[in-house]
């Protein structure tokens, strides 16, 4: 996994007064901001409240990822300023990033999104999943599930050009991504000559730039998710909602990679 190619974070409990709760549903991503006029726990930590209606014996995941903060999050009964908290988590995820699991007995789950440091804020995604569903989200592609691998997979791809820049973060997150997607052997390395490259060489050299306690490590996170479920999207061929894409997201991802490769002077270059 990522966080352990980068760093790992402490644990700690958070609290707060009452405050609207926004419904979340099961394979939704919802993305939001921590801002300082967002309720105040007594230790001094901003946060954010959602609900999801849990259904008997489902097992249910909820992420916490932010390039910002320190991510923490609880879960548990009640509102959120008086919830009972039942089950919290601080850096399960990758990264810094929280994430914790639970058993739906037909009760409505309070969940709290909050940073571990007081005083933080900053924009975060927050997902609710089960085991091998694809996600929904604003743009239609994070969060799409390994699983559906196949389901309606491009031949080619299209000649794109990629939005995503080529800065130490970026291409971090991009070489991370290619790495977990290898090891799972998907069809993403089925493409070009993406097999035949070491990207995990590629990851660590880049690795080596950062400084210590580098506030860029708590981005590559992040931008690792963003890349591997625009990959996956392209592979399968389809958005979460079923519409085909013809491998766009994944084209895009691809030559994303490319344009990494011949910034840091890597070859050969990633083609497809």
């Amino acid at each position: 996994m990522l966080r352990s190619l980068i760093l790992m974070a402490v644990i700690a409990v958070a609290a707060g007064p009452a405050v609207a709760q926004e419904t979340i549903r099961p394979g939704q991503t919802v993305r939001g901001e921590l801002t300082a006029s967002d309720p105040l726990s007594s230790d001094g930590k901003r946060y954010d409240c959602f609900q999801v209606q849990t259904q008997r014996g489902q097992t249910l995941q909820v992420d916490l990822l932010s390039s910002a903060f320190d991510s923490f999050v609880s879960v548990g009964t009640g509102g959120c300023g008086s919830m009972t908290v039942t089950a919290n988590d601080d850096d399960s995820g990758d990264g810094l990033n929280a994430r914790v699991t639970l058993e739906g007995t037909g009760n409505v789950v309070t969940i709290r999104a909050n940073s571990i440091i007081p005083g933080q804020t900053g924009s975060y995604q927050l997902t609710v999943s089960q085991p091998g569903q694809a996600m929904t989200t604003s743009n239609g592609y994070e969060g799409v599930d390994t699983g559906t691998l196949g389901t309606a997979r491009p031949t080619t791809l299209p000649r794109v050009t990629s939005e995503s820049g080529t800065g130490l973060a970026q291409c971090l997150g991009a070489y991370g991504a290619i790495v977990e997607m290898n090891r799972a052997g998907t069809s993403v390395r089925d493409y070009g000559n993406v097999a035949s490259i070491d990207y995990l060489e590629r990851f660590r050299t880049l690795a080596g730039r950062l400084r210590p306690n580098d506030p860029v490590a708590n981005a590559v996170e992040l931008f690792a998710m963003t890349f591997k479920s625009s990959a996956l999207a392209g592979a399968i061929g389809l958005d979460p909602n079923g519409q085909p894409n013809g491998g766009r997201p994944l084209a895009e991802y691809l030559t994303a990679l490319g344009n990494c490769d011949r910034e840091w002077s890597f070859t050969p270059v990633t083609a497809y």
